[in-house]
């Protein structure tokens, strides 16, 4: 049997059924793939809603970190720097931009001092962990994801009295 084709000419009935078949067959698989993404958004979002229950976890543990370490340094657990604390250049801007924007009360974050010495955020983080493993106690406070970072008080005025970490004029200027 001939049918007219809606494109214009004529269409055997078979090849029509032919490619009502495959259009049907094309149409489920797009189904199946798009059953399969469905499942993979929630999936997606399930963990994402596990990340944040975590993140959520490891926020109050950081709080209860700092409040651990503001009472040692409270009760004088802080540790004392005997002998002089060799830095590289780039540790020492970093040392004098925490010491020089914050105090002991007030802290500064990581993406301020980057903005300040003109560093990525990255290589503050690297500097600021490298002055923690050479012994420099620094003072790290989470607020909403975000890290603080000032000096231990004692640290900070024996810094202004025996100039610890050996800063000098040349570094200053950069700051």
């Amino acid at each position: 049997m001939v049918i007219t084709s809606p494109f214009g000419g004529f269409v055997r009935k078979e090849e029509l059924d032919k490619i009502r078949t495959s259009f049907k067959r094309v149409r489920e698989e797009l189904n199946e793939h798009l059953d399969a993404i469905n499942q993979n958004t929630n999936e997606i979002q399930a963990n994402y809603e596990y990340l944040c229950r975590i993140e959520a976890k490891l926020d109050a543990i950081a709080e209860k970190v700092e409040h651990i370490q503001l009472r040692l340094n409270e009760l004088g657990a802080a540790p004392k720097i005997k002998q002089k604390i060799n830095l590289s250049y780039e540790e020492k801007r970093v040392f004098l931009a925490i010491y020089k924007y914050s105090s002991y009360e007030e802290f500064i974050s990581y993406v301020d001092l980057a903005r300040k010495l003109e560093m990525t955020v990255s290589l503050v983080r690297f500097y600021v962990t490298n002055l923690i493993e050479k012994g420099v106690p620094i003072v790290k406070k989470y607020i909403n994801r975000e890290v603080l970072v000032s000096l231990d008080k004692e640290f900070r005025e024996l810094q202004a009295k025996e100039n610890i970490v050996n800063i000098n004029e040349n570094i200053t200027r950069y700051i």
